[in-house]
């Protein structure tokens, strides 16, 4: 059983997703002929069918957008809801929660206009506005949002004094 399930994790890593699902049904085509030993042709078709229709058929949630590959090249973007995916053709590459999410950051250490050492944390809501740009023009979106607003924290400490920082703490905010 051990074996089996290394074997199958192996399996599941390496393959895509349209020739796991095919290797399943030669699986279960054969497990159907061993335990029940029969030729006939809807023992075997039902199952089969039944496989592929449940792997094409995706769900998409409301908060969701799912960008759509078809042969490796950009498709579409599909919205909250049931779709199809064609058979060996399409592939979803990502799906994108398009929420509104909060995440922290520092500053670390920066010196400010009047080259006073200052280490600020901060908060940066953000969210996904472009989900096919996200997936295919970035390659670590999060990592990004955040690298780029610590870069601007930076630079907002560096154009303003330390007496400034501290007394107009709202509106540079």
């Amino acid at each position: 059983v051990v074996l089996g399930l290394v074997a199958g994790g192996i399996i599941v890593s390496l393959l895509p997703f349209w020739n796991i699902l095919l290797l399943a049904v030669a699986l279960g085509w054969g497990v159907t002929y061993y335990v029940s030993g029969s030729l006939h042709p809807l023992i075997y078709a039902l199952p089969g069918v039944a496989l592929f229709l449940s792997a094409m058929i995706q769900l998409v949630y409301h908060w969701d957008r799912a960008v759509v590959l078809r042969f490796g090249k950009f498709k579409k973007v599909r919205e909250a809801g049931l779709f199809l995916l064609l058979p060996f053709a399409d592939r979803i590459a990502a799906k994108v929660d398009t929420r509104i999410r909060v995440t922290d950051f520092s500053a670390e250490r920066t010196l400010s206009r009047d080259n006073v050492p200052v280490h600020i944390d901060a908060i940066c809501f953000w969210m996904i506005w472009d989900a096919r740009r996200a997936i295919l023009e970035v390659e670590n979106f999060m990592e990004a949002v955040v690298l780029s607003a610590q870069t601007a924290l930076r630079d907002s400490i560096g154009r303003h004094e330390l007496a400034d920082l501290l007394s107009e703490r709202e509106r540079l905010g």
